[in-house]
């Protein structure tokens, strides 16, 4: 499964522009099963904003977190982005939900 998302275009002011290749570090993903989102929590992954060729990343494959699964449950996943200068946006909302069931 591929989680995707649009890269953001500006700071969460709405207001100033974020510039992907000279702002933007990073996204924090973060997983949990209750679907509640705290500044507190630490991110399951990080995932670089732009890619090796300059490109923007929009999407992450979930097979990489295995590790973190289990059959027969509910998880939830949210992403704040990062930029160079450490300002960390406020969680995507809402929450995505993803049941995985048994094989």
């Amino acid at each position: 499964m591929i989680l995707r998302w649009s890269a953001p275009r500006r700071y969460d002011d709405s207001r100033t522009t974020l510039d992907l290749k000279k702002d933007l570090d990073g996204y924090e993903l973060f997983v949990n099963n209750s679907g509640t989102f705290k500044s507190t929590d630490k991110p399951v992954v990080w995932i670089f904003a732009i890619d090796a060729k300059g490109s923007p990343v929009e999407s992450f494959s979930l097979e990489e977190l295995d590790y973190v699964f289990s059959a027969n449950q509910t998880y939830y996943f949210s992403m704040r982005s990062v930029t160079k200068d450490d300002v960390v946006s406020v969680f995507s909302l809402p929450p995505v939900k993803l049941t995985l069931k048994s094989s």
